[in-house]
């Protein structure tokens, strides 16, 4: 490969600083739940929205199915 002493020194780099952010935010958020980053209703939100996404999904599967079974 032409550039590999090139590619090789910016994966060094990208290594390194990904390394030094490790050290930085190690630990800072093991404190933190979900439920205290969460208000009332949203929790109730997602399974909505959910619903809403997924829902037409298996509609679909199930029709396809059961065509496929009357076949």
């Amino acid at each position: 490969m032409f550039f590999q002493k090139k590619l090789d020194k910016t994966m060094d780099a990208l290594k390194d600083k990904k390394e030094k952010a490790d050290e930085k935010y190690n630990g800072m958020y093991d404190d933190v739940h979900i439920e205290d980053l969460m208000e009332k209703d949203d929790k109730k939100a997602l399974y909505i929205s959910a619903l809403i996404t997924f829902a037409p999904i298996f509609i679909v599967l199930i029709a396809i199915m059961v065509l496929v079974y009357l076949w």
